[in-house]
């Protein structure tokens, strides 16, 4: 749902706090993103270095109404 700028930069605030906590804890990080939907990274991790993550969602775990959408929408528009 990131079409814009102001949703382009929710998503990489949320993204930059997941591999931040994932470091930070050396594993799985799982959340709900400013849309409402689940989004996970995996720090990839050798010899105590971070590589690099694999990130994976923007999947919904629950049926989202039409209102919800409307509403996600009037939140990031520009």
């Amino acid at each position: 749902m990131a079409s814009n700028k102001k949703g382009i930069k929710r998503c990489m605030d949320n993204d930059k706090k997941m591999m931040e906590k994932a470091v930070n804890e050396g594993g799985v990080v799982i959340s709900r993103c400013h849309a409402g939907l689940v989004d996970m990274v995996v720090p990839i991790l050798a010899e105590g270095e971070t590589l690099g993550f694999i990130f994976g969602g923007q999947v919904s775990d629950r049926e989202l109404s039409e209102a919800t959408f409307k509403d996600v929408l009037k939140r990031t528009s520009d």
